[in-house]
């Protein structure tokens, strides 16, 4: 079908579960608040998306949690996705939110 777009690929149960530890962790910074779309968690600062972590879903790739682009990214990027491979992967990530958090204030 012409214009038809890819689908999001599935998430492993694995990857559910640290999602759900990365979102748990979020609930305590302040003005954060969280969307469902398309299988994935949106997480805001205020009215500023900052972050997709997958749900159901991924964007990105099956692992991968999305954060809005470092100053330094590319010209017109408008995600920068990282995989979670592992447990220790989760403390990069971690990292990773904190960053974007902190663009998101403005």
């Amino acid at each position: 079908m012409a214009g038809r777009r890819g689908t999001f690929p599935k998430v492993s149960e694995e990857m559910k579960r640290w999602s759900a530890l990365l979102e748990g962790e979020l609930h305590g910074w302040p003005k954060v608040r969280f969307t469902r779309m398309f299988g994935m968690i949106a997480v805001y600062r205020g009215d500023a998306i900052f972050a997709l972590l997958p749900g159901t879903r991924g964007l990105g790739g099956p692992s991968s949690v999305g954060v809005k682009p470092r100053p330094e990214a590319k010209p017109g990027m408008k995600w920068e996705f990282f995989s979670v491979e592992d447990e220790s992967g989760l403390r990069v990530a971690m990292e990773r939110l904190s960053e974007a958090y902190e663009r998101a204030k403005g």
